[in-house]
């Protein structure tokens, strides 16, 4: 052997002393083999076993397996979600539902109009008055001709006896501060309270759900009762007997031809009891078929309201406020406000509802209603 090859060995033994030891997977007393078949066997004990047989056999143990139930649910299962947290809280406080919906001060809006009007009244009966007529524009309850209709009335029906002037001006204070007072209703609610909402929004939906229990109750089966099946009873025919028919005898021609014709497509009204409830009640037609003309209608109602007064004032109040209430006069508020809303005159008014069809005023009937409402407020 040459010194090169010699060198080679010695490097090898020096390798493997550096290398661990591999351990014997098999015992001391046990000798692997194979058969003539093939087969792996072990020598252990004097005894020759297969090499198969000799593995610890797995068992299962009783807590790690169970018998799927007899009618369980296919890839569904019952879900029982659990309560919400006590600690979990949703919605608004008292106090941040305070800052929302913080109301404004009527009272101080009725001042601020009743300054900036300059109306100087010296009776407290006719600043009460006064201040409920603002307090109803800004609440709502009436509109802005209503609201004209009290100013210009008289104090013994409730209204102010201001002159048409007086009250233009008073109504163009109310309209001025009605808008603004709406305009800070909507932007009353400041942004503040809601960076509290959506801070709060977002600390609950950050909030991990808790997991659902799958939990399954079982319903018993109930109990099918098999009752014997009832014998049909027998069918007695009896024998046929003869059905006599009445001989209709067709009506004389006489009779329908004299036979009143029925009335189905009137209707029934109340009697009336009074001359207020008469001027309440009174329609469109009813005030056309008056007289001739709106001029000689409106006539005939003041004469109505003044027999009225001959009686008593308190029926000529009553008198003149059914006639606010019935439905021409109704009509013509109407007229007035859509007017209003549309910026157009209510000459067009006319033409527009009259061209859909729609129970409008004349011009005529309109200036006859604002005469009329004009002797009203004495």
């Amino acid at each position: 052997m040459t010194d090169k090859d010699k060198s080679k060995s010695d490097d090898f033994f020096r390798l493997l002393e550096k290398e661990q030891q591999i351990e014997n997977p098999f015992a001391a007393d046990e000798i692997l083999f194979r058969d003539q078949a093939g087969n792996l066997k072990v020598l252990k004990a004097g005894e020759i076993l297969d090499f198969e047989k000799g593995k610890p056999p797995v068992m299962f143990e009783p807590a790690s397996f169970q018998p799927p139930a007899k009618d369980h649910l296919t890839n569904r299962q019952a879900v029982k979600l659990k309560p919400r947290p006590a600690g979990l809280k949703i919605g608004l406080s008292a106090e941040r539902l305070a800052k929302v919906a913080k109301p404004l001060n009527i009272d101080k809006e009725i001042d601020l109009i009743i300054k900036r009007s300059g109306v100087n009244l010296s009776d407290p009966e006719d600043w009460r008055r006064f201040k409920n007529i603002i307090s109803s524009r800004l609440k709502e309850v009436r509109d802005q001709i209503q609201v004209r209709e009290m100013l210009l009335s008289s104090p013994l029906v409730g209204g102010m006896g201001f002159d048409a002037l007086s009250a233009d001006w008073v109504l163009a204070v109310i309209n001025q501060e009605f808008e603004r007072f709406t305009g800070d209703l909507l932007n009353e609610v400041s942004s503040e309270p809601f960076s509290e909402l959506r801070a709060e929004a977002k600390e609950i939906l950050e909030q991990p759900l808790p997991a659902p229990k799958f939990e399954r109750k079982e319903k018993p089966e109930p109990a099918v009762k098999i009752s014997p099946a009832e014998k049909p009873e027998p069918v007695e025919f009896s024998e046929a007997r003869p059905v006599f028919r009445p001989i209709i005898q067709p009506a004389s021609q006489t009779s329908t031809a004299f036979a009143k014709p029925r009335i189905e497509d009137v209707k029934f009204r109340p009697k009336l009891t009074g001359p207020i409830e008469e001027i309440r009640s009174m329609i469109l037609i009813d005030f056309r078929r008056l007289a001739p003309s709106p001029a000689l209608a409106i006539e005939k109602i003041l004469a109505k309201i003044d027999l009225l007064e001959e009686e008593s004032f308190a029926k000529k109040t009553q008198a003149i406020k059914a006639w606010k209430e019935n439905e021409i006069n109704q009509l013509y508020l109407k007229l007035g406000n859509q007017s209003m809303e549309e910026k157009k005159s209510v000459s067009q008014i006319i033409t527009e509802r009259q061209a859909l069809k729609q129970p409008t005023l004349t011009k005529e009937e309109v200036e006859a209603i604002i005469e009329l409402n004009q002797r009203l407020r004495y």
